[in-house]
């Protein structure tokens, strides 16, 4: 399944691109791409609205399209974040297990310097 971004690309590639958006970023920056997204329906419907001014259903296929494309990005997020959680969690107990095995190391560095005899 593509990204968020593969999927934002590939619209702004199949739309030959938005010359209008003042983008100084790099191609990959997200807040760059989503500006090209939301511009890119902006547009869509500046262009309906000239062609049909008294026609609603390309207007509506417009904006069911948004719509379409603004849940499988919602999808694409919870995927993401879903991951990202795991990964915390994952990096969470590694170092809960490293601490621990850290504290029970100066434990018996303390016991041991306390049983050595002393000279």
């Amino acid at each position: 399944m593509a990204s968020g971004l593969e999927i934002l690309r590939d619209k702004r590639v199949a739309n030959g691109g938005l010359s209008n958006v003042n983008c100084q970023s790099t191609e990959d920056d997200p807040h760059c791409l989503m500006e090209e997204f939301c511009c890119l329906y902006s547009e869509k419907l500046k262009a309906i609205d000239e062609e049909y001014p008294d026609s609603l259903e390309p207007k509506c296929q417009a904006l069911t399209d948004l719509v379409s494309d603004l849940s499988e990005q919602n999808f694409m997020l919870l995927k993401t974040v879903e991951e990202l959680e795991k990964e915390a969690l994952c990096r969470a107990e590694a170092f809960s297990n490293l601490a621990e095995a850290a504290k029970d190391t100066m434990q018996q560095d303390v016991s041991m310097s306390n049983t050595s005899p002393k000279h």
